[in-house]
């Protein structure tokens, strides 16, 4: 048993704290949809902006606060997580990383958009390109790398989209970013098609990596297909199709398909607490562990963020402090 908490300056209240493994539920909601809290997991369709899933899946579901992460472009599918409710809230503390794509590129065919979808600006010769000149580059690519961002993207320049100025004829190109690609993998080639794996941290534009690729062999190279296979701890096993959704809203069982916010936070180190415990902590209290020589459990710093349970709910994500009594449970974002 770990040391128990209270509130600063209050009795000691029972609780026990430690990693936990909590099985989900076979209904992960309860009450109206006004009150669903939690995450989807969307198979994006090809064709479909990431806003237009959401605005789908408002239409069924009513009027929830949502927000999806990690947004696709139009042309991509896959995995798309989507937050509703107060787990709208725990977005900067979900698991995100890495992301793993399927994809696939055309070599010799620049785009202004550098992908499929976008005017072709060139062609160029690229029969005499060997696969193994692609493994070549493939891992030189592999690691840290400075790599623009397309024009056409939703990065902000002077409080607007790129893509707004590109489409009015006046691309503006910001300066490279700093991206990590932990693996780049060819697994097939057919002509000037080129199918790869990419394994990447945020913020990487596949696009990009593939303007990049191009550029190396020197003929060019646009993307042409992507799925998104892995979100961080979000796959595409977990993940519900459109029509399956739909399916589920008229049977009045969309509420099952979410992750409740319990499960999203399972990397974190955890701490149960009682009713009493978290009344305190709803109001804004901090939460004394009992020991003052006590250390944080497991291998949770002084600042790391941690989850607070209440009867298996998740009630807050807090960060532990010290002070000159001891250890401090202080929440930070509390969903109830």
């Amino acid at each position: 048993m770990k040391p128990g908490l209270e509130s600063a300056g209050e009795p000691a209240v029972r609780d026990e704290c430690g990693r936990e493994r909590m099985r989900r539920s076979a209904r992960s909601t309860e009450g109206s949809a006004g009150a669903w809290s939690g995450l989807w997991v969307v198979d994006k369709p090809s064709g479909m902006s990431s806003l237009d899933v959401s605005r789908r899946i408002k239409s069924w579901a009513g009027p929830l606060k949502m927000g999806h992460t990690g947004t696709l472009d139009p042309m991509a599918s896959g995995v798309l997580p989507i937050l509703v409710g107060n787990a709208t809230r725990l977005l900067e503390y979900l698991p995100l990383e890495p992301k793993r794509y399927l994809a696939g590129m055309e070599l010799g065919v620049e785009t202004d958009t550098w992908d499929a979808s976008g005017r072709v600006v060139s062609r160029n010769p690229w029969e005499e390109t060997t696969p193994g000149r692609v493994e070549e580059v493939f891992a030189d690519l592999e690691g840290q790398q400075l790599l623009p961002a397309p024009a056409f993207s939703a990065i902000k320049h002077r409080g607007r989209p790129l893509y707004v100025y590109a489409r009015k004829g006046r691309p503006v190109l910001p300066a490279p970013r700093p991206v990590f690609i932990r693996r780049l993998t060819l697994l097939n080639r057919t002509a000037a098609r080129v199918d790869f794996e990419l394994v990447c941290g945020r913020g990487t534009y596949v696009r990009a990596v593939v303007q990049e690729v191009g550029k190396r062999l020197g003929c060019g190279a646009c993307l042409v297909s992507l799925r998104r296979q892995q979100c961080g701890s979000f796959a595409l096993e977990h993940a519900y199709s459109l029509t399956q959704m739909e399916s589920l809203f008229r049977a009045g069982n969309l509420g099952e398909a979410l992750i409740p916010p319990y499960r999203l936070l399972e990397h974190l180190e955890t701490f149960e607490i009682d009713e009493q415990a978290g009344k305190m902590m709803r109001q804004g209290h901090a939460l004394r562990q009992a020991t003052s020589d006590s250390c944080p459990p497991g291998d949770t710093g002084l600042g790391d963020p941690v989850r607070v349970l209440v009867q298996g709910k998740l009630l807050a994500v807090a960060k532990l402090v010290r002070d000159a009594q001891g250890l401090l449970l202080q929440p930070v974002r509390v969903l109830e």
